[in-house]
């Protein structure tokens, strides 16, 4: 019998395991790979809602004789309203029950959390205050974000 050259039980069962182990080993792998890739995808939500509402304040902020006229924080969580309003008339308004930013009456932000802005003298300066939070885009308290104001 030295002649057969076929497969044994015991090869075959080996070969199946081996496979088996490498087929789940590959699933585990994929299955975190794609996890990554959904809170990659909410990552990058956040950060585009943040750059969109920056890139418009920003430019607002850099007029050289741009004012803030009013800001106010009105209502309470959950239903709060925060607003700016600068010299130019443009107003920015953060409505928390619909979770979205609006510059005068147009919506250039949505699913913010959080966007409260605050205006006072500080060390001199006339500074914004901004506690925004959008998704896992956060940047409050102490981090809050922070535009100084030409002179006033």
């Amino acid at each position: 019998m030295k002649g057969n050259k076929g497969i044994t039980l015991t090869s075959l069962i080996i070969y199946v395991v081996a496979m088996l182990i490498v087929v789940s080993l590959i699933s585990v792998l994929t299955g975190y790979f794609y996890q990554n890739v959904e809170i990659s995808s909410e990552s990058d939500q956040a950060m585009k809602q943040y750059t969109q509402f920056n890139s418009y304040f920003s430019n607002d902020i850099a007029k050289s004789s741009i004012k803030v006229i009013e800001t106010e924080i009105l209502g309470i969580e959950p239903k709060r309203t925060s607003y700016i309003t600068f010299s130019n008339k443009n107003t920015y308004t953060f409505s928390e029950e619909t979770k979205s930013i609006y510059r005068n009456d147009i919506r250039i932000g949505n699913n913010i959390d959080l966007c409260l802005f605050r205006y006072e003298l500080q060390d001199g300066k006339y500074v914004i205050h901004i506690d925004f939070k959008s998704g896992t885009f956060t940047r409050t308290g102490d981090h809050a974000i922070v535009y100084n104001i030409k002179d006033q």
